[in-house]
């Protein structure tokens, strides 16, 4: 199975959150979608440390994350952590 991860860009009134995470868990067998999962992320540092809990979980488990936010990449230095090994 491929894991795959994105980090997008948003804008406009979603910048009251710190970002919005979608999971998605795929059956073995068939590759077909068995769960997806969306959750907003409070702009705080427990918003901050709940996302990073979540998706160093997520891509232990071989779910597929996506992340959008409105700050750059480089503010997620554990995304480029996990996308570098």
């Amino acid at each position: 199975m491929t894991r795959t991860s994105n980090l997008c860009m948003m804008s406009g009134e979603e910048m009251m959150v710190l970002a919005v995470a979608r999971f998605t868990a795929f059956r073995t067998r068939t590759g077909k979608p068995a769960a997806v999962t969306e959750r907003a992320y409070e702009d705080s540092e427990s918003g901050y440390t709940t996302l990073e809990t979540d998706v160093y979980t997520a891509f232990a488990e071989g779910i597929d994350i996506c992340v959008y936010t409105h700050y750059e990449a480089t503010s997620f230095n554990f995304v480029n952590v996990l996308l570098a090994d």
